[in-house]
């Protein structure tokens, strides 16, 4: 389970640090902000999801800028993804 958050999270940081200077830069329309993966939680973090203390938190605030990207997309599914089974699982 680790090993799955240690490569979306390498892969969102290669995908968001792999942006060309040049390249045109989305608008403030785009980053909603705190609309990014509402159907998760910001407090606690996904049972599971966090390697260190404040993961979640990171991966919260990177994606809220870049809440479309693909790598994004994917962490949020993952982490609605851990909380339906800890549901399931109660």
């Amino acid at each position: 389970m680790k090993s799955i958050v240690i490569a979306m999270v390498v892969a969102l940081v290669a995908a968001l640090m792999g942006t060309k200077a040049n390249a045109q830069q989305p608008t403030a329309a785009v980053t909603a902000g705190p609309n990014w993966c509402t159907d998760a939680p910001a407090s606690p973090p996904p049972p599971g999801f966090e390697l260190r203390p404040g993961d979640w938190a990171n991966v919260r605030k990177m994606c809220a800028a870049h809440m479309y990207d693909r790598g994004c997309v994917g962490l949020c599914a993952f982490a609605e993804e851990l909380w339906r089974r800890k549901k399931a699982a109660n």
